[in-house]
């Protein structure tokens, strides 16, 4: 019973005052990366960028980026799953062509740049909110470490616009400009998983307070049950005859000021 009690208490209270965990990037109509708002379904597209040719006499590769910033890339029906990348948002594909044959391109070359989601805690808005900044978790291909830093630049006459990609060794650069990245500020800690954000000391004061206070009356009772073997309730809270012996001398002082003299 005494277990179950401290499972419920703690359950209650702690997801409701501490901080929510940090939380990937949703594209939405308004996605908050405090203290801003941005519009950003327009992204949530696969979008396919033509890179650099190389000739390799007598037949010549081709790069193609497949760009998804906001979700997990479809891939189509008609290619194989090994000529395209699992689980992934921003998919590199090398593929090689003879011109004087007639048989389709063959794929070379699949490089996964960015196998997980975005998170708040790595996006970064300029003061001005216009520019929104962040990067994917690293993602491993051929024994090398991927990095990928995304830069949305707010342009308002692009409309969704069209990234660019760059790459420097094993770095992958997106520069986007689009009417996506026009952040709107928004009330300090109005954005999901910013409890905190934007409290004032008072208040920042008296919600550690509460925490030390909880921390101190669960982990005190705990102390009595299962150390000392106090059984009973209310005996089994920390420091019970300190407390009992207080509220006794200041409900005394109360009565004896209540006596009026006739």
């Amino acid at each position: 019973m005494m277990l179950a009690w401290v499972v419920a208490t703690t359950g209650l209270l702690i997801p409701a005052l501490l901080p929510a965990a940090n939380a990937a990037i949703e594209c939405s109509e308004k996605t908050t990366i405090l203290p801003y708002e941005f519009n950003m379904k327009d992204l949530i597209v696969d979008v396919v960028l033509k890179g650099i040719e190389t000739d390799t006499p007598p037949t010549k590769n081709s790069v193609r980026f497949h760009v998804n910033v906001c979700k997990t890339l479809t891939k189509e029906s008609s290619v194989s799953e090994e000529d395209f990348c699992t689980s992934s948002h921003i998919c590199e594909v090398v593929t090689n062509r003879k011109e004087s044959d007639s048989k389709p391109d063959r794929v070379i070359q699949v490089k996964n740049w960015a196998a997980k989601r975005a998170e708040t805690a790595d996006a970064a808005v300029s003061s001005d909110g216009q520019t929104l900044s962040f990067g994917f978790m690293e993602s491993s291909w051929g024994g090398s470490s991927l990095k990928t830093n995304v830069t949305l630049i707010c342009d308002a006459a692009a409309g969704a616009g069209v990234p660019e990609v760059s790459t420097v060794d094993s770095i992958l650069t997106v520069t986007w400009k689009t009417k996506a990245a026009c952040g709107i500020k928004v009330r300090s800690g109005a954005g999901p998983g910013n409890a905190t954000a934007g409290m004032s000391i008072g208040a920042l004061f008296f919600w550690l307070l509460f925490m030390g206070a909880t921390a101190y009356l669960i982990l005190g009772t705990l102390f009595n049950y299962y150390v000392n073997h106090v059984r009973r309730f209310p005996e089994m809270l920390p420091n019970y005859d300190l407390w009992k012996s207080l509220f006794s001398h200041i409900q005394d002082r109360v009565s004896s000021r209540s006596y009026v003299s006739i």
